[in-house]
């Protein structure tokens, strides 16, 4: 959970972050230690408060957010993490394969 990361890095006390999501405090201090879950709803929240992905507040994503101009759906970041996970010759061969894609396209 990276929430007093964040909370952190915008300068704002976890009395201040209680009042802005109406919560007390020790449920604030909870959340952070790991000892109460946030809920559903409360979590897409926080997340929308700090620009981040549910998937990178909870840590489980090293990117913080998604460019808005670009589509990315769950399909596509399936296949990239099959990408990534190919040797480097198998790379070249799905890069290549790409690189004919677009070429026949113009």
């Amino acid at each position: 959970m990276r929430l007093t990361e964040l909370r952190k890095e915008k300068k704002i006390s976890q009395k201040e972050f209680s009042l802005i999501f109406n919560v007390a405090q020790n449920t604030v201090s909870q959340w952070e230690t790991g000892k109460r879950s946030i809920d559903t709803e409360t979590l897409k929240k926080i997340a929308d408060y700090f620009m981040v992905t549910t998937d990178y507040l909870l840590g489980l994503d090293e990117i913080k957010s998604r460019p808005s101009h670009l589509e990315i759906s769950e399909d596509d970041i399936t296949l990239l993490q099959k990408i990534k996970n190919l040797s480097p010759d198998k790379r070249e061969i799905v890069d290549t394969v790409i690189k004919v894609n677009n070429s026949d396209k113009k």
